[in-house]
């Protein structure tokens, strides 16, 4: 992937997280997860909104439907389908947070260095990771979070904390969305 014809995403103005994988939906992307970390985030009523935008098809999207079903999450589980383009890049204006694999362990995989995690990153995007990638020797880069490789939900209070610890620091939105770009570069 060539990072100068990835356009950087647009600055948003709203309240709530948007969080943001764009996959192929195979079993060791691991979205299951997530979402059942918003299940359990949502079972009580929650001042803080987090909305998932699921990009793409594949083996497990019936599975994600089903899940979605169960906690009642399709207010915050947006399903996209296959996205190219301008059409995704609206998409990844409206996003603050992007998700790398949560379950390449299911795979027997324990290090990752990802197309999908560069353009995140060209889009100016922070990342969280289920495994390990180059961004978890960059010991100077705040932008990045890794959580446990394991079948455990992912708990949305740091999701919230990963949050405020990237946009509520005094940087502008520009200037992390222009970091971020420049670091991936």
């Amino acid at each position: 992937t060539d990072i100068a014809n990835i356009s950087k995403r647009k600055i948003k103005n709203k309240n709530t997280i948007d969080v943001i994988a764009v996959s192929t939906m195979s079993f060791w992307h691991g979205y299951d997860r997530f979402i059942e970390g918003m299940g359990e985030y949502y079972k009580e009523n929650r001042d803080r909104k987090i909305i998932f935008h699921l990009v793409g098809t594949g083996r497990e999207l019936d599975k994600y439907k089903n899940l979605i079903s169960k906690y009642n999450l399709e207010n915050y589980v947006i399903l996209h389908g296959k996205k190219t383009g301008i059409d995704l890049d609206k998409i990844y204006d409206h996003s603050d947070i992007a998700l790398d694999s949560m379950g390449r362990h299911r795979a027997g995989i324990n290090f990752n260095s990802t197309i999908k995690g560069k353009e995140y990153g060209a889009k100016g995007l922070p990342i969280i990771s289920g495994v390990e990638t180059e961004l978890d020797s960059c010991q100077d880069y705040k932008y990045y979070m890794r959580v446990e490789a394991s079948d455990n939900p992912i708990d949305m209070f740091s999701v919230i904390n990963f949050y405020d610890y990237i946009y509520n620091n005094g940087e502008t939105s520009k200037q992390i969305i222009d970091y971020i770009h420049n670091y991936t570069k």
